[in-house]
């Protein structure tokens, strides 16, 4: 069926030059003639043309008379007037051009020459409507995709409430969870349709920023190896030892494109190994970053591959039917990437695995290339900073006159804190809040060297609770170093943290020597120093945790097993209470969401717990984006990882306690539960915990409820619930101790 054709008019009163044009169009749209402004109007009665050819110079109504009508009714003021005269008169052209014709033609014409004109205004003309009609598409999809979003929001949000109740049926619970998984794919595919919708209507716009190229690459493992779940899948990676550290671009698209092509090797493997190979190649004079996407998954039919990067399409196979995707994964990919000066291209071979290969251009700032520690960190899920140190021997000082507060809402991080400032003898009093450093500074009980601050805190972050300290008014207050502990290491946030009056910042997971570094700069100015030799360490028992580096553990804490084995303690103790905010994550409550994630990830970090950090990692970042889509997708392979890491610490934990030999005892030690009420009122933790493992340390023939349930605050960092049982407890005149046998 042929393509419906465009209707020009001709307008000249001479039939000679009407004639002569309506023959050399006619063959390609559809031609009236009229001799006059009156039968043109007749004409336009029947049908709109796309472009009309005007005449002048004509009897009773001339072609400006007949411009200015058309122009007047909103029918007819957007068809486009070329003006057609025999005399060649510049104020006539002018003229014309001013009252909005599109051309001024020159009569007797050229056939070929008014040929192309006409089809060059028709073909503007249809890419002005194209334009139109991309632009109130984008807009409706727009508008839809939010108007979407609520809906899907609450049958998410009630699916997972619903999920939580206890008793469900298998079946209730299979259909809860599959009504779930639909609503996640719909938010995915909103998402892809708003790209692809924003790249065909040309309002698509690159950001570029100098970014790392370390940094990027590991964003978009650890977001994309979610897709993984409990599949059997290696991952290898492969970056060649010339690649450019630093680059010019637009750091979140190249990650987009990374993270499809990642994302999909992951899905549609069942079992084998997924390599990410990435290098820098030059075809005639240009450079380019390549990705190279190998795996071992279902591969793709020869007839199908040329449809893959087709938007919409999406080869549904009976071996993949339960694979989730929008299909436009690819076809994104490769638009990107063409519109970055390269492209993608795809080799597959059905049943035995794909090969997805991506090139763009990059500007690389400067020869050096990512160091060959950080690619194994970027491959142990370790790599989190901008500059990647090599470690260097620390010196053993102690500082024992020195009094450090640190602040952080997360019990775990308190707790690697404190354990690392362990070595230096440093007294360490903990916090969970803003507010609660307010208080500790205004009361002036103790006198701190320094405070060790966390940024990102619910209610009140590290920046706002550094501005009320300094406002307190007192010397102390307004010249105390605050030293900020975050574990955002963007570009732009250590000129943040002192432009609002903190001194220095340590990023998360904390390295041993940042922490030295801060503490010689900071500390050591205003306490005593001694250099002693490096302490005896604890003996490590044999321990071992799928999921946990524990030799990179024990090199955090300084060979100290005790300091590490409370943290574990503390990770395991607390973890479940901020996991229930990760669990029920809605929509509207995605700020609490990405605390606690940010929380998560910090305390997986400082147990050396690397890849479970890394999954938290991806998904706070896909909270602070707002991408609600991407949380519903992968958050439940969150949960599964790290509560399958929390059965198996547990256990190791409570074989390690079982194993202890425990002297008895008949009761605590009242000099010890005094030790311990003091240090829980200043809210030292090292104290704390040295007490508690006192006390611990003996099995009691009355007491032993007590003990237990110490042991248990203690990991909570209950400190006050820790106060008010223990003023229950009577220190008689001889010595011993009174206390309640049931715990509340």
């Amino acid at each position: 069926m042929d393509a419906p054709r465009d209707t020009i008019i001709v307008v000249d009163d001479a039939d000679i030059f009407a004639d002569l044009a309506k023959s050399i169009l006619d063959d390609d749209y559809d031609v009236y003639t009229a001799s006059s402004g009156e039968e043109l109007f007749n004409l336009l009665k029947e049908t709109v043309p796309a472009l009309i050819l005007l005449d002048i110079k004509m009897p009773g109504m001339d072609g400006f008379d007949v411009n200015r009508k058309l122009k007047a009714n909103k029918k007819t003021a957007d068809i486009p007037v070329i003006f057609l005269t025999g005399a060649n008169n510049h104020e006539h052209e002018l003229k014309a051009l001013s009252e909005g014709a599109v051309d001024y033609i020159i009569k007797p014409f050229i056939p070929d020459i008014l040929k192309i004109r006409v089809n060059l205004h028709l073909l503007q003309r249809r890419q002005v409507e194209l334009q139109l009609a991309n632009n109130a598409k984008t807009a409706f999809i727009v508008n839809m995709s939010h108007e979407m979003r609520t809906p899907l929001n609450a049958i998410i949000g009630f699916s997972e409430m619903s999920l939580d109740i206890g008793g469900l049926s298998e079946e209730l619970y299979i259909n809860l969870m599959n009504i779930k998984g639909a609503g996640a794919t719909l938010l995915s595919l909103i998402s892809d349709v708003l790209d692809i919708s924003k790249i065909e209507s040309g309002k698509f716009e690159f950001a570029p920023i100098e970014y790392n190229t370390a940094n990027m690459i590991q964003d978009a493992v650890t977001q994309s190896i979610l897709s993984r779940g409990e599949k059997p899948i290696s991952f290898k990676l492969d970056i060649h030892e010339s690649f450019p550290r630093t680059v010019i671009g637009d750091e979140l698209r190249v990650k987009q494109i990374l993270c499809n092509l990642l994302s999909n090797a992951f899905k549609f493997t069942l079992e084998g190994e997924v390599t990410l190979s990435i290098d820098t190649i030059t075809d005639d004079g240009v450079k380019y970053i390549r990705a190279v996407v190998n795996d071992t998954g279902i591969g793709i039919k020869e007839s199908h591959l040329s449809n893959i990067f087709n938007a919409y399409s999406q080869m549904y196979l009976p071996s993949n039917n339960a694979i989730m995707g929008t299909g436009l994964g690819l076809p994104i990919s490769r638009m990107l990437a063409e519109m970055m000066g390269g492209g993608v291209s795809a080799k597959s071979e059905f049943g035995k695995g794909s090969t997805f290969t991506a090139w763009i251009t990059q500007k690389a700032l400067s020869d050096e290339p990512i160091s060959p520690k950080i690619i194994e960190d970027i491959k142990n899920f370790r790599y989190s900073e901008l500059s990647n140190e090599k470690t260097r021997a620390i010196p053993q000082l102690k500082l024992p006159d020195a009094h450090i507060l640190v602040v952080d809402d997360i019990d775990t991080n308190l707790a690697v804190a404190a354990g690392m400032l362990k070595r230096y003898s440093i007294k360490v009093d903990c916090v969970k809040s803003g507010s609660a450093a307010i208080e500790a500074m205004k009361n002036e009980t103790i006198r701190y060297n320094a405070i060790f601050m966390d940024y990102m805190m619910p209610e009140m972050n590290g920046i706002e609770a550094a501005h009320q300290i300094r406002k307190i008014g007192t010397d102390y207050a307004a010249n105390i170093p605050i030293i900020a502990l975050t574990a955002n290491v963007l570009a732009g946030n250590e000129e943040m943290f002192l432009e609002n009056g903190l001194q220095a910042f340590i990023t998360k997971p904390i390295k041993p020597q940042n922490l030295h570094n801060i503490i010689t700069q900071w500390i050591c100015v205003n306490a005593a120093i001694s250099t002693l030799p490096e302490s005896t360490s604890s003996e490590a028992p044999h321990f071992s945790v799928d999921g946990i580096d524990f030799a990179k553990g024990m090199e955090r804490f300084g060979g100290d097993w005790e300091a590490y084995y409370s943290v574990l303690r503390t990770f395991a103790q607390n973890t479940p209470l901020i996991m229930e905010k990760v669990i029920k994550v809605t929509e509207a409550d995605i700020y609490e969401y990405t605390i606690a994630v940010h929380g998560l990830k910090g305390a997986c970090y400082g147990i050396e717990a690397n890849e479970t950090a890394a999954l938290a990692y991806a998904l706070e970042e896909a909270a602070k984006q707002e991408d609600f889509a991407f949380i519903t997708e992968n958050n439940d392979a969150f949960i599964n990882n790290i509560n399958s890491l929390l059965s198996k610490l547990k256990a190791a934990l409570e074989l390690i306690q079982s194993s202890k030999n425990k002297q008895k005892k008949d009761a605590p030690d009242p000099a010890l539960i005094k030790n311990l009420k003091e240090a829980c009122a200043r809210h030292d933790m090292n104290a704390v915990d040295t007490a508690v493992d006192e006390l611990d340390a003996f099995e009691y023939t009355n007491g032993g409820e007590l003990v237990a349930w110490l042991r248990e605050m203690a990991d909570e960092m209950s400190y006050d619930d820790i106060s008010k049982r223990l003023s229950d407890c009577k220190i008689a005149n001889e010595g011993s101790l009174h206390y309640a046998t049931t715990v509340e």
